[in-house]
């Protein structure tokens, strides 16, 4: 019976917990803000509907109530009420309560037992909605297999402990229920409830957050097929007599077989629905006491058919939740590699159009700086004659000082007349006009002649100029003019860096029998790392170099293109304060010392040491 203190300390138990859970839930609520305000009257159609559906789910649930009339192996309440705090908000725990207390009020126990049970329920609610929305993603719980592993956890293991603790205890305490029975009492509840989570609650949610059903024909005709199938395959199983549900015939693993099947083929809110279907398939058919779970006792028989439902519900809805995530991944990946796709088309279209722009800028810029060249030559030849006339004093004696002026007048002419002619020479480089007379050529020979002709330049800043012995150097075959222009330039500008009392050297040597490499090095004052790669560039001229020695910036691109034509390479070796070594390299065949102009692959480059 009922004892006079038992109300009071169940009120005091249970109230201050239903005060801070509900103080919780609204903290971390995130649909609070979000939700628009609804008015009282709709609220308050919502709670009324709410707790007429909770009184009917529970009094169909406590039909099958055979060990204790207050202890269900099935409670679907417990996935409608979760399901509501879900989906509308934690402010539905009064529909709750008063449809639990009604429920229990009914059908057995007092006012007191009632309260407890209905506190138990509620709590186990807004426990279970706290912790989905808090670690599980909430509404969304069934997007991301994580999160629906987590709702198992959390909402079918965890807050349904609450209710069945909070209610077998308040029976136990009012004297409805013997002590002895609280394990057996306490299992019964706790299956219930877990499975009611994990069979009403996804279907219910899946199909209020995604309502649509955009199947087609074909699509239709599959989902048609397999819960058929499902169906058929559940009446077999679960309607079969005692000769087919043995020990040595598992039956029941059919029903699984099309759950997974229908878990790979469709999705979450398919398989939620199939689980169901299949779930009161068999439990109609064990109420009527067919079917693989029949025991001695219903409530026994029917712990069995919970809880491998709720092993079966548990694997088909995990598995489907993770098709479905993997098809989304898929799905968003093949998206992104279409955007990517048009992007990178976009990009190289634009880059392509500002790749031909800055072509034909260039082309523009060769064609007008040959276009100005061949303008000036005329005038500047002119120029030149009537200087040298007036020097040969043809129109009468001089001055010292007229001299002078004279001589810097034709000094700057010839300086003139040099840039004009390299940039001619680089615009027809530029423009493959270039033409290559080649003959068999000695390099020896070329170096002692460019010796000879630079060596008063390198005597007036006393350095010294060396050569190394090439006879062993066979001849190549090259245009000696374009080559002459290229060693002369390279050598100039040795001297010309250098200071005085330093020391320039040219050398040679045959590399893997295919290609010889020149090269012409100097002690002075270096090139800066950050300028090699871009030494020759066209006008591009090193700023730190000594005054004095500037130039168009053209020479070495000159340079770079006539051995290029040969078919060769050019680079350079430099560091700041250590001098420079150019060097070119040059194909010759050992057979006939003749090289094959033109390009050539990576692969077919020397290695230079």
């Amino acid at each position: 019976m009922f004892k006079p203190g038992s109300f009071t300390i169940i009120y005091c138990y249970v109230t201050p917990c239903l005060d801070n859970l509900l103080g919780l839930a609204e903290m971390f609520s995130a649909d609070a803000e979000q939700r628009p305000p609804l008015s009282i009257g709709y609220r308050l159609a919502v709670l009324c509907g709410l707790a007429a559906w909770y009184v009917l789910a529970g009094k169909f649930g406590l039909t099958m109530a055979a060990f204790h009339p207050s202890a269900t192996p099935v409670w679907p309440p417990t996935g409608i009420s979760l399901a509501a705090v879900l989906l509308l908000g934690y402010w539905v725990w009064p529909a709750v309560f008063v449809g639990a207390l009604a429920v229990n009020l009914t059908t057995a126990g007092s006012l007191v037992s009632s309260i407890g049970i209905a506190t138990g329920n509620t709590l186990e609610s807004l426990l279970a909605g706290f912790l989905v929305n808090r670690f599980a993603g909430g509404r969304e719980v069934f997007t991301r297999q994580r999160d629906t592993l987590k709702f198992v956890v959390l909402a079918g293991v965890l807050s349904t402990a609450v209710s069945a603790t909070l209610g077998v205890t308040t029976l136990a305490f009012t004297e409805y229920l013997d002590w002895k029975a609280y394990g057996v009492t306490w299992m019964t509840w706790w299956l219930g409830d877990a499975v009611g989570a994990l069979i009403i609650t996804p279907v219910i949610v899946l199909w209020v957050s995604h309502p649509t059903v955009a199947w087609t024909r074909e699509r239709l005709v599959e989902v048609g097929a397999l819960l058929t199938l499902l169906c058929l395959v559940a009446l077999v199983v679960f309607q079969s007599g005692q000769a087919m549900t043995a020990p040595n015939y598992p039956l029941a693993f059919l029903t699984f077989s099309i759950l997974i099947w229908v878990a790979v083929r469709l999705g979450p809110r398919e398989t939620a629905t199939a689980i169901l279907l299949c779930v009161a398939i068999a439990i109609w058919s064990t109420l009527q006491g067919t079917g693989p779970f029949v025991r001695g006792s219903l409530n026994e028989t029917l712990l069995l058919l919970q809880a491998f439902t709720a092993v079966v519900a548990v694997t088909a809805l995990a598995l489907s939740v993770g098709v479905a995530e993997r098809r989304r991944a898929e799905e968003e990946l093949d998206q992104l590699n279409h955007t990517l796709e048009r992007r990178i088309l976009e990009r190289t279209s634009a880059l392509q159009g500002a790749v031909e722009q800055l072509q034909e800028l260039d082309r523009l810029k060769s064609a007008f700086v040959t276009i100005v060249s061949h303008e000036l030559r005329t005038p500047l030849a002119s120029m030149k004659g009537l200087v040298e006339n007036l020097l040969d004093e043809l129109a009468g004696p001089l001055t010292d000082k007229q001299q002078h002026y004279l001589s810097r007048v034709k000094f700057n002419a010839d300086r003139l007349a040099r840039m004009l002619n390299e940039l001619l020479n680089l615009s027809r480089i530029e423009a493959g006009k270039m033409e290559l007379a080649p003959t068999i050529l000695s390099l020896q020979d070329l170096f002692v002649q460019l010796i000879e002709e630079f060596q008063p330049l390198a005597q007036q800043k006393s350095i010294a100029m060396d050569m190394t012995c090439m006879d062993s150097i066979p001849s190549i075959h090259a245009d000696r003019d374009k080559l002459y222009e290229v060693a002369a330039n390279l050598l100039e500008n040795a001297i010309k860096y250098t200071p005085s009392g330093g020391r320039v050297h040219i050398e040679a040597q045959v590399l893997d029998h295919h290609y010889i490499t020149v090269g012409v090095s100097d002690t002075g004052c270096g090139i800066p790392e950050e300028h090699v790669s871009k030494i020759f560039d066209k006008f591009y001229r090193v700023q730190a170099r000594p005054t004095g020695t500037g130039g168009a910036g053209l020479g070495l691109a000159i340079a770079k293109g006539l051995i290029e034509l040969h078919g060769g390479t050019i680079a350079v070796e430099s560091a700041p304060g250590k001098g420079s070594r150019f060097y070119f390299t040059l194909p010759y065949n050992h057979a006939t010392d003749r090289p094959s102009f033109g390009s050539r692959t990576d692969s077919e480059q020397p290695t230079i040491a």
